[in-house]
């Protein structure tokens, strides 16, 4: 009997433990995500130009981004830096600006337009210079005369469509018709606004 009475008091005092427990837990809390803040020591570097520019901090080389690529640099010091760029042949320059770490940077240049014009046309071109040379086999084959000069202009839209004009001197119109159809397949930096680009492809 008295087993049976310490059996039932055990169970009684484990339901009012639970019980009270139940109350302690109170409501489930529900955790929401906060905006993450900005890594500690990291420059990110947005290049809008058509060169690769070379970065230096403190008169240091530190980093090179691509041609309309964007890159971080990491491990600086937080605070504020003074920060320089320039082309891989000096033909753009950007700074020397003050900027803040951790912080975002858009590098523009500070160079003459036709600066500008030169390096995009040279990028534009060595992109897509293996279609122009499938053109010329392509007419090899066909008994074409590939010897000479192509003269091209490109009129780009604002969303890097291109729109090209192609004259060539001792080249045939199959030729130049190659080369109608591929640059305009081609696919063009967007710089916001329309541009014209020319250059030319030599046999």
């Amino acid at each position: 009997m008295r087993t049976r009475t310490l059996l039932s008091s055990l169970i009684v005092g484990l339901a009012l433990v639970a019980s009270e427990s139940s109350r302690a837990a109170g409501p489930t809390l529900r955790v929401e995500e906060v905006a993450r803040e900005p890594e500690r020591g990291v420059l990110k570097l947005r290049n809008n130009t058509p060169f690769i520019m070379l970065i230096y901090v403190a008169k240091v080389r530190i980093a090179w981004v691509k041609p309309f690529r964007n890159e971080q640099i990491r491990g600086l010091k937080d605070g504020r830096h003074k920060l320089y760029a320039h082309s891989q042949y000096g033909s753009a320059s950007f700074g020397p600006r003050s900027v803040t770490v951790p912080g975002t940077l858009n590098i523009t240049a500070d160079s003459k337009e036709s600066d500008l014009d030169t390096a995009l046309a040279s990028k534009i071109f060595q992109a897509n210079k293996a279609s122009l040379i499938a053109c010329d086999k392509i007419a090899e084959r066909r008994g074409e005369e590939v010897s000479g000069r192509a003269d091209f202009e490109v009129q780009v839209d604002a969303a890097g469509k291109g729109q090209a004009s192609v004259a060539g001197e001792g080249l045939g119109e199959g030729l130049l018709s190659c080369y109608r159809s591929v640059a305009k397949q081609w696919k063009y930096p967007e710089t916001g606004s329309p541009y014209t680009v020319s250059f030319q492809h030599l046999h």
